[in-house]
């Protein structure tokens, strides 16, 4: 007696005969899976990889497996870094924003450590340094202003 789906037995459970392999129609059923794939995959053709006893450079360069240094193409020169940038002021020092003055503040350290970095130092680091000296000076102006708020 079957189940009511017609699946199988009621003692035997269920997906129990979806997991078994369905006999090939033109195998019998008595050949194992295994096997039928080793007689149905083909072979590598002869000369495609190395025989037992036989080095990959005796065979013809077609035919050659590619060594993993031969399929890269070479490291690219190193590109160079270009300077961070400083965007020139719209308003004089004392007119700018405290956010304002924050980037700038950003923008010209970013730049100086930039230089510093370099052999020789370029002279144009100085005068941003002198920049950088002007907005810290500003920044100490405000800060005692809200103190004395």
């Amino acid at each position: 007696m079957g189940r009511a789906d017609g699946s199988g037995p009621l003692d035997e459970p269920r997906g129990a005969r979806t997991a078994r392999a369905a006999p090939s129609p033109t195998r019998s059923p008595k050949d194992s899976a295994c096997a039928s794939w080793l007689t149905t995959t083909p072979a590598p053709s002869p000369g495609t990889y190395p025989q037992p006893g036989q080095r990959q450079h005796d065979l013809s360069p077609s035919h050659r497996i590619p060594f993993p240094s031969q399929n890269r193409t070479p490291m690219p020169a190193a590109v160079p870094v270009p300077a961070p940038r400083v965007d020139p002021l719209r308003h004089p020092l004392h007119a700018l924003t405290t956010f304002e003055l924050r980037a700038y503040r950003r923008q010209l350290e970013n730049a100086i450590a930039f230089f510093d970095a370099r052999h020789p130092v370029p002279p144009a680091r100085d005068d941003l340094q002198a920049k950088l000296d002007d907005v810290l000076a500003e920044q100490d102006d405000r800060a005692k202003l809200a103190a004395r708020a």
